[in-house]
């Protein structure tokens, strides 16, 4: 199965609590005067800064394709520290990124989630499509416990995919799991297990 996914990404309500992006800028230049000094586009106000950053790091194409060996980054990035700490926010938000999912194996989606921790950014689902159907039920669960234990934040649950019966279940599966997440993650999955025989009988590969 291939499970066609876009994603965009906003700051969580804990990394709008720390203020804006122009503020932090203004206070980590503060206490940078010495660098900034060598350079004008640094001595520019921030609000212009981020204005230009914006510009230079969001991707004419429609989406940023994200595949095991990474994603292309725009070289801005790699200029100086202080640039990339400033753009490198901007760029996750003012991108879309697509991912190819095989057997509802998430390591991509880890991987790619894991620097947006430290900036209190999480991804959202914008569209999700099965170029192929084939059952994955050991990867399924791996993913909705990975949800479930908070290693990355991206579900199903409000997926628009195709309308089968089958993916109306996985689907259910996380809602189910959603729902449930302030129990016990084996008390979960003795829930989620207990759903199996549904699909089961819609296709036998799924008792693989």
């Amino acid at each position: 199965m291939v499970l066609r996914l876009v994603l965009w990404l906003k700051n969580t309500p804990i990394g709008r609590m720390a203020g804006t992006l122009a503020e932090a800028i203004k206070q980590s230049a503060s206490d940078d005067q010495t660098k900034q000094s060598s350079s004008r586009l640094l001595n520019l106000p921030p609000e212009l800064r981020i204005a230009i950053w914006e510009l230079a790091v969001t991707d004419d194409a429609q989406y940023i394709p994200v595949i095991a060996t990474g994603y292309a980054r725009p070289k801005l990035l790699e200029t100086c520290k202080q640039v990339r700490s400033e753009a490198l926010e901007l760029f996750y938000l003012s991108n879309h990124f697509h991912f190819d999912i095989r057997g509802y194996n998430d390591s991509l989606l880890l991987k790619f989630a894991e620097p947006l921790k430290a900036m209190n950014i999480r991804a959202y689902l914008t569209k999700a499509g099965f170029k192929t159907w084939t059952p994955g039920w050991d990867g399924l669960m791996r993913w909705l416990e990975n949800l479930h234990t908070g290693r990355h934040w991206l579900s199903l649950a409000n997926s628009k995919a195709p309308g089968s019966a089958a993916c109306l279940l996985v689907k259910g599966l996380f809602v189910t799991a959603r729902a449930l997440r302030e129990v016990e993650w084996n008390r979960l999955k003795e829930i989620l297990e207990s759903m199996r025989p549904a699909l089961v009988a819609l296709d036998a590969r799924w008792a693989e």
